[in-house]
């Protein structure tokens, strides 16, 4: 349960602690989401290979810190769209999310 590598940190059975891959995958969501609705798209699909960012938008529970507070702006912000859906990829699948990354 170290902040290194490229691990997902968790605690608590899975709530998510602080971790730059987390914040990283949530502002990518929010960012996402903010751009859809600018132009008009009410129906977004949210892909990720983190688990555990999928089941707390899922259950709408979010963990009681930062990364949770981040979690919460977000919900807040779907609840813009007329629906949603969250989508766990594997890691190998989620080539828009390395797209991003290596052209930044």
């Amino acid at each position: 349960m170290g902040l290194s590598g490229n691990e997902e940190t968790t605690v608590n059975g899975g709530e998510f602690y602080y971790h730059p891959a987390g914040h990283a995958e949530v502002a990518a969501a929010l960012f996402g989401v903010e751009k859809a609705l600018e132009v008009g798209l009410t129906q977004p699909v949210l892909e990720s290979d983190c688990m555990v960012l999928i089941q707390h938008l899922q259950r709408r529970v979010f963990p009681d810190n930062e990364l949770g507070t981040w979690l919460m702006n977000l919900d807040l912000l779907l609840g813009h769209c007329l629906s949603c859906s969250f989508v766990h990829v594997k890691r190998d699948l989620n080539a828009v999310a390395d797209c991003f990354f290596f052209c930044c």
